[in-house]
């Protein structure tokens, strides 16, 4: 297998991708099924047992769920599904009680009656009233209300200063019509977002020098332009600063932005330096970015279905979603008091805890188990490109193969692969539910060593979703199993370690901003057109569609250039194995682009039957390169 600062035994094994392969990690995939049945079983408990409809009802200031047959001080709230808040002008006094309905009109101070606490008098008057309701254990006035998922929320706006301010019921309801009425825009958005995101692929395919290039000069001039305006605002304050001095003034506050100018001169200064010897050192470096870009956007064209692979995994991902929140009220609904009539089992809180940690688990293994299927295919589908020497003789359906081969013999790795990354999300999320206990608790003393091992966890997830990420490609190209197929890349990135930083660094830039131009294109076409057509449209706050609009073209773009990022990461890969392994002769040509054995100054040499019949025809000539 070889280590990493070792290259392996090339001779063992089939140039490309691999057609002899055989089911790898099958104990993880029948782990997954085990697991799953306990799943099932988790489901049927929480369906039989929960109430979620119970976690949508309002909770008053006591704890009790309007609606309920709960009684409280002799008051039965079975028919008071609905929560009024006795001071909703306060965002800090949420004292709220259980009522039948939502008043329907504003009653002035003078009024006999008020809404009141459990067990106080509605129809007191004089200085029992003025009392009441200067204690908050009545209303007054009462405000004019509609619900809003069961609670009141004035639709005065003149005396709503209700949590967020000044959004009221009218103004929610005015956003939800706004949100229903660009729906069309937003199926229009899908399409725009596909179209831009296809013509910003083929502008990195004809475009793919200039745009890094740009992209690299301009980071250079953001560095040096920012040390030198630090620089310059650090003599302005200076200067501020001594008059300031001669002046009796207090100097202080000039003094720390003198401070601080001065720091960011030199932070910038240091930073610019580095990107300048960057720049210089790994020209030819960040000219095989270029060409990674470039092979990667033909590769999409080559196979365009590619682009729609992922809309499988994202309803599937969305089903698993929608099945994960649908158990989980379930779960939270649970009564502490039951049995399981099955097992003749009491269920505590403690337990159903339990329950939710494995169905938290379960969600997170099955949603990676997906993400790995989605980037093993797209990994086999761009190495079919790449592996093929003669790019118009490439297979038919690449797409269908690689997915074909994923699914007969590689649901095993990613079970393992998906399997490593739940362990880490579950882990956070058990690390986010303590930093809660210890906040409510006297143990606050624990929250700052929680955050730092949630620091861990997080970078720890990265990595390991790195690796995968590799170890995936490696799969997909050779067939190997999971571990193995992880040492192969990571060796295989180790010895091209600066190759890697430079495509790394470039591709991940030129990724995002391709984001941000697709979603930021989008958004200003609808902004235009909305506009133009806003009173036919109807809507009265024209920021909100468009937010909504933004969101879509954002997991549109993001979606595309995750497929782009896949394409890149699996021929940066194969180039790498490529160089190492092969050497241009007839028996072990290269499969890179001529760009590419440029940049590396290789070459592939005619076969010698063909050298012989040219030198038939032209005065005798060394074995030419093509």
């Amino acid at each position: 297998m070889g280590t990493a600062g070792s290259k392996p035994d090339y001779e063992a094994k089939p140039i490309g991708i691999n057609p002899q392969r055989r089911c790898r990690d099958v104990a993880f995939l029948i782990l997954l099924l085990v697991y799953w049945c306990g799943m099932w079983i988790v489901a049927n408990t929480a369906i039989t047992y929960g109430s979620p409809g119970l976690l949508l009802l309002p909770i008053d200031y006591y704890g009790n769920r309007c609606g309920t047959p709960v009684t409280y001080n002799g008051v039965s709230l079975a028919d008071k599904p609905y929560l009024y808040y006795l001071n909703p002008s306060s965002p800090t006094l949420f004292k709220s009680v259980c009522v039948t309905s939502c008043p329907s009109t504003t009653t002035a101070q003078s009024d006999q009656y008020y809404i009141c606490d459990y067990g106080i008098n509605p129809y007191a008057s004089g200085a029992d009233a003025a009392a009441l309701a200067a204690s908050f254990q009545c209303a007054s006035p009462i405000l004019k209300s509609s619900s809003s998922l069961g609670r009141c929320l004035p639709s005065d706006p003149s005396v709503t200063n209700f949590a967020a301010g000044s959004l009221n019921s009218n103004t929610v309801q005015t956003i939800i019509q706004d949100v229903e009425n660009c729906w069309p825009f937003y199926i229009a958005a899908l399409f725009v977002s596909l179209i831009l995101s296809f013509l910003w692929a083929y502008l990195l395919k004809a475009f793919a020098k200039p745009m890094v290039w740009t992209t690299v000069i301009l980071v250079n001039i953001f560095f040096g332009g920012m040390s030198a305006f630090c620089y310059y605002f650090w003599q302005k304050q200076y200067d501020l600063y001594a008059n300031s001095t001669v002046a009796g003034h207090d100097a202080q506050p000039i003094y720390w932005e003198w401070q601080t100018a001065r720091a960011g001169t030199f932070i910038f200064l240091v930073l610019f330096i580095i990107c300048v010897l960057l720049t210089i050192f790994m020209i030819n470096k960040i000219r095989i970015a270029c060409e990674v870009l470039k092979e990667t956007s033909n590769a999409i064209g080559k196979m365009p279905i590619i682009i729609f692979f992922p809309v499988l995994v994202w309803i599937a991902g969305l089903i698993l979603f929608v099945y994960f929140i649908y158990i989980l009220l379930d779960l939270a609904s649970i009564n502490n008091s039951i049995t399981l009539s099955a097992f003749n089992i009491p269920l505590t809180q403690q337990q159903v805890y339990y329950l939710i940690i494995y169905h938290l688990f379960g969600f997170f293994w099955m949603y990676n188990f997906f993400q790995g299927f989605n980037q093993v295919t797209l990994a086999g589908s761009f190495g079919a490109y790449y592996w093929t020497l003669n790019k118009s003789q490439m297979e038919k359906h690449p797409v269908r193969s690689a997915m074909w081969r994923t699914a007969r013999y590689h649901l095993g790795s990613i079970a393992l692969g998906g399997f490593l990354i739940a362990i880490v999300q579950t882990l956070r999320c058990v690390f986010l539910l303590l930093k809660r206990m210890a906040k409510k608790s006297n143990l606050r003393f624990l929250i700052p060593l929680i955050n730092c091992c949630q620091c861990y966890l997080r970078w720890l997830e990265s990595i390991v979703k790195w690796i995968n990420k590799n170890g995936y490609i490696i799969v997909a190209l050779n067939g190997t199993a999971f571990c193995k197929s992880c040492s192969t890349a990571m060796g295989l990135l180790f010895r091209n370690a600066l190759k890697l930083v430079a495509v790394d660094l470039v591709s991940d830039l030129i990724i995002f901003l391709s984001k941000l131009c697709i979603t930021g294109s989008v958004v200003l076409i609808f902004y235009f057109f909305i506009n133009w057509q806003k009173t036919l449209i109807q809507i009265q706050f024209i920021y909100v569609p468009l937010i909504c609009i933004g969101i879509i073209a954002l997991f549109v773009s993001s979606s595309f250039m995750g497929v782009y990022e896949m394409g890149v990461d699996t021929i940066f890969l194969s180039f790498c194995e490529d160089s190492e392994r092969n050497d241009g002769s007839p028996q072990r040509p290269y499969y890179m682009t001529d760009a590419l054995k440029n940049i590396m100054h290789v070459s592939n040499k005619m076969r010698e039957e063909d050298a012989m019949k040219r030198s038939k025809r032209v005065e005798p000539m060394k074995i030419e390169e093509y």
